[in-house]
Parts: structure tokens; sequence; C-alpha cells
């Protein structure tokens, strides 16, 4: 998705819907924890204004990125709304307003599409065997879920509780002590 600033002029004053499919491999090389990107369909509107492009774009595909329990590959699809602004105008260009310069004599919508979908890569993604998992362990390491442990805590306190058949006429001995 690249545009010429001739190209750009040419649409003074007109609304261009977008709609592609588009192919962002590159985006492995640009963040180390992904691992595959299925091509990403790109729908919304290009509006160019007194040297200023106004995009609204709709970005869907899906991620694959290690899961954050098992490092499986786990999918993460998204959906992302983005309002991008470009001015060729260095004068109309400000960073501070979010209008952004187009360089190099044409505006590239690659760098840009990429830098949404990596800001937006959740922390915690879990594959689908992640989700069933309840416990596991390995060397020097253990999960579980709450429920797992709770169940270990209660087996722990009813081996504590019970009492040992060896022991058992010294338990009601003392008990009986206890009484008086």
């Amino acid at each position: 998705m690249k545009w010429s600033i001739h190209q750009l002029e040419m649409y003074e004053g007109q609304v261009i819907p977008i709609d592609q499919t588009i192919d962002l491999a590159s985006l492995k090389n640009r963040a180390k924890d992904v691992r595959d990107v299925s091509p990403v369909h790109v729908t919304g509107t290009l509006q160019v204004e007194d040297e200023i492009a106004t995009l609204n774009l709709h970005l869907e595909g899906e991620l694959t990125v290690p899961c954050t329990r098992t490092w499986e590959d786990a999918k993460w699809p998204f959906a992302l709304d983005s309002f991008e602004q470009f001015s060729w105008n260095e004068w109309k260009a400000d960073p501070e307003e979010g209008i952004q310069e187009v360089s190099e004599h044409y505006l590239d919508l690659r760098p840009t599409l990429e830098d949404i979908i990596i800001v937006s890569i959740p922390m915690q993604v879990y594959s689908e065997q992640a989700k069933d998992l309840s416990f596991a362990e390995g060397k020097g390491w253990t999960y579980m879920t709450n429920d797992v442990y709770e169940e270990l805590v209660a087996e722990a306190e009813e081996e504590e509780q019970t009492v040992d058949p060896r022991l058992a006429k010294l338990a009601k001995l003392l008990d009986s002590d206890q009484d008086k």
C-alpha cells in the first residue's frame, strides 16, 4: 500500500475506499515473538485535504505467537481500527498532533500497519492446549491452577488429621487425659 505524493494530490477532496489484502511477513523480522502472520485484510478510507492524507483503517488477520504457558504456537486473531494522518508539507507535519511526515516522495503504509499490529499484541496469549492445562511441572518449576492447588492443600490437611493405626491407642489415651 504505497502512493506517490503526485497520486495523493490527484485525490484532493475525494474519499477513496481502501479494500486490500496484504502480506506482512516482514513483521516477523521486526517482532521476535511473531512466528507467523496471515495475510492482513485492510479496509477503510483515504481522504486528502490541504496536503494532509487522512486514513481510517480496519485491519483483520491472525498472528502466531508463543503461548504464555507452554511456549507452543498460539493463534491470536485480531481486528484493529486505526486513524492515521500524513503530510508531505514539512510545516504541516506535527508528530505531537499525530500528523506524520511523508518521506521519500511517497506514502508507504506498510511500516505503519506493522506498528499498529506490534503495539496491539497482548502480553498473554494462550494456546488451546494451555486453556485445558491445570497442572504441569518440569525441572525446577511447577504450574497449577488455583483449583488444583486447593485440592492439594485439602489432601495434605486430611493426611495430617488421620492417625497412624499403630498410634491409635496412644491418641485415645491423650484424648481421655484432655477430658479431665
